[in-house]
């Protein structure tokens, strides 16, 4: 069960770069019992940065928390660059991988992030998942791999995470591809909310686990 925990910042003006250098002491992660890759960036003209780490399970995640988490997060001092930080849990259900031998190598990475609040039929919900974006997807240009996940606390509430090479792949599956597979999966007759965010990746924030 991969627990995968969503961090959202509200950066204040100005502080964009230290926060970023302090981003960088979370490499200390690779060493972690149970972690599986942390990566993130910045929405565009909202001083918002979002992390992604994921864990192989919640006791890796306490762990963690408990004993090194303090440490690293003083030392980063990002607790001075910020006006509000949100952490959220969600387990891991489905992944999305890129089913095509196209990829191209990343050049300005974006993340994509989908939240869909309110899911009133669960089980079409991870149907259409798993049977139509998934597959479509998979198969679009730059599509590089992805998650979705359902929170652990609400659980109607879902997110989708999709990693991109670039921009204008990401850019080229919205105006091509996305408004065929909605309106054939019509989400909006069982998903109450859907709302979303694109995050231009900061590669020097990835961390991968020391094998």
């Amino acid at each position: 069960m991969t627990i995968i925990k969503l961090v959202s910042c509200q950066v204040e003006l100005g502080q964009e770069f230290k926060f970023s250098q302090g981003q960088l002491l979370w490499n200390e992660l690779n060493h972690c019992a149970g972690f599986r890759g942390q990566f993130g960036g910045w929405v565009p003209s909202k001083q918002q940065a979002i992390i992604i780490g994921l864990w192989e399970s919640s006791d890796a995640v306490n762990l963690f928390m408990e004993s090194v988490h303090d440490g690293i997060y003083i030392r980063s001092d990002q607790g001075s660059t910020y006006k509000q930080c949100d952490v959220h849990y969600f387990e891991g259900v489905l992944s999305i991988p890129s089913l095509t031998n196209k990829l191209t190598q990343p050049t300005d990475p974006v993340i994509r992030i989908a939240f869909c609040r309110g899911v009133k039929d669960v089980e079409r919900f991870l149907a259409d998942q798993r049977e139509i974006w998934n597959e479509k997807m998979g198969h679009a240009e730059g599509m590089l791999c992805g998650y979705v996940a359902r929170s652990l606390k609400q659980h109607d509430y879902f997110i989708v995470i999709t990693q991109w090479s670039s921009k204008a792949c990401h850019e080229h599956y919205v105006k091509t591809i996305f408004p065929l597979i909605k309106l054939a999966v019509s989400p909006s007759d069982y998903i109450e909310s859907l709302s979303g965010c694109l995050v231009e990746e900061e590669l020097t924030w990835k961390v991968s686990p020391n094998k």
